[in-house]
């Protein structure tokens, strides 16, 4: 397959502005959509990552140690207990929000398009480069982008809120043990640098991506088909490839 250069708007392109203008989108067609999300993630990671992992720890060692009691530790049990209950609630409710609010946000989006549609003159249609851009509109809202960004965003807030207790917990039994978390920035950089260049690589491989599609559907559609077997166009989208 031939090598399609990237114009300068392909290769520039602003992903936390665009993260956060979908945010944005998402807020307006339905908040229970990105308020679901934080209930299961914020809530669920949290109680697993710092509460369940690292307070429980820090409480045994105290028990260990001598620091505190055994009584304290069989209330800690209990609270331990009904957090995990409340947790349970808690993210149960958000997922059950999450899911009939994917549903009304495909429909506002596709809503959003087809009004803005309408308003445009029919010539617009004809011109590629904005013919593109409302394919591509069309296929980030009914391909559940959306969601996934719902679900990123909401996961680096959790992430970000556990990574704080756990450094605060961690610090006040004694500083030094934050020299044991040194790995985790390292992995940290490494996954950072890894998600940079696979963006890279899937932004060279867009247009290719979609001349490939428009291809196949061109050659497996029994319509298309009858028409490739009457002409010789085949051997002319072949070229594309050559």
């Amino acid at each position: 397959m031939r090598y399609i250069r990237l114009d300068r708007e392909q290769q520039n392109v602003p992903v936390l502005k665009n993260v956060f203008y979908a945010l944005k989108l998402v807020w307006k067609a339905d908040k229970k959509l990105l308020i679901g999300y934080i209930m299961q993630e914020v809530f669920g990671n949290v109680f697993t990552w710092f509460i369940r992992n690292t307070l429980f720890l820090k409480v045994l060692l105290e028990v260990i140690t001598g620091s505190q009691d055994f009584r304290m530790y069989c209330r800690c049990l209990v609270l331990f207990a009904l957090i995990s209950i409340l947790d349970k609630i808690v993210t149960w409710s958000g997922m059950r929000m999450e899911k009939k609010a994917t549903k009304n946000v495909l429909k506002q989006m596709n809503n959003m398009i087809f009004e803005k549609a309408q308003t445009l003159d029919v010539a617009c249609y004809e011109d590629p480069a904005f013919y593109d851009k409302y394919q591509r509109a069309t296929l980030v809202v009914t391909s559940g982008y959306f969601d996934i960004i719902c679900f990123d965003f909401t996961g680096v807030i959790s992430g970000v809120i556990s990574l704080i207790c756990v450094l605060a917990t961690i610090s006040s039994i004694n500083v030094s043990y934050l020299l044991f978390l040194v790995p985790i920035f390292f992995v940290l950089v490494v996954e950072t640098a890894k998600s940079k260049y696979v963006y890279a690589r899937d932004l060279k491989m867009t247009t290719n991506n979609r001349i490939k599609a428009y291809i196949q559907r061109t050659v497996f559609l029994k319509d298309y088909s009858k028409d490739l077997r009457t002409s010789n166009i085949f051997s002319v989208l072949m070229n594309r490839f050559e």
